[in-house]
């Protein structure tokens, strides 16, 4: 999901999003950690769950039902996460609430063993989802308020067996390597 992880209630003020219902200018601590996500977990690619046919992209003014227009929304953002081929999921009338649509992803990928759900919607409107199903889907991001949180990011990489008691620091140390070396070779260049 996008709207609430990416661009939660707070977010609506920065001056890019004001006018603008969804916003498209996303949390840049959101995706600061989704981009040390996807450092700590390299294979990690994103899937869109119910995005909105309707909206349009800022990037080109096209409908954002294209994989494309997503990956340069995502560009835009600074998000370094690569979309998966099969980007999104079946917004099909039988298919809801979301949850079942996401289960009907993950259904239709049997090989997708590792996965987080990062969603504000896929259990937080729907009161009949048990802890076990929230378990299930691996889900973060639930609150619309304040997007994604460090507890989020903490959970995502425990969902991926990261050992986040011993290990984050030296983690968040060599991915601030990473970043630095990077930011001075896009410099250099």
């Amino acid at each position: 999901d996008v709207d609430g992880p990416m661009v939660p209630a707070r977010v609506k003020f920065l001056p890019e999003n004001l006018g603008h219902y969804y916003g498209w200018k996303f949390d840049p601590c959101a995706v600061s950690m989704l981009n040390f996500l996807g450092w700590a977990v390299p294979d990690l690619q994103i899937v869109i769950a119910s995005h909105r046919v309707g909206m349009r992209s800022p990037c080109d003014r096209s409908y954002t039902n294209t994989r494309a227009s997503w990956s340069a929304i995502f560009k835009m953002n600074g998000l370094n996460i690569p979309i998966h081929k099969d980007w999104i999921t079946d917004r099909s009338i039988d298919r809801r609430p979301k949850i079942d649509e996401i289960n009907g992803w993950l259904n239709e990928h049997q090989g997708t063993t590792q996965f987080v759900t990062i969603d504000d919607e896929a259990a937080g409107h729907n009161d009949d989802v048990t802890q076990e199903q929230r378990d299930h889907l691996h889900l973060c991001g639930e609150d619309p308020l304040n997007g994604i949180t460090w507890e989020d990011l903490i959970r995502a990489l425990t969902f991926f067996g990261i050992d986040c008691q011993r290990g984050l620091t030296v983690l968040m140390h060599k991915y601030a390597i990473y970043t630095t070396e990077l930011n001075y070779e896009n410099n250099d260049s």
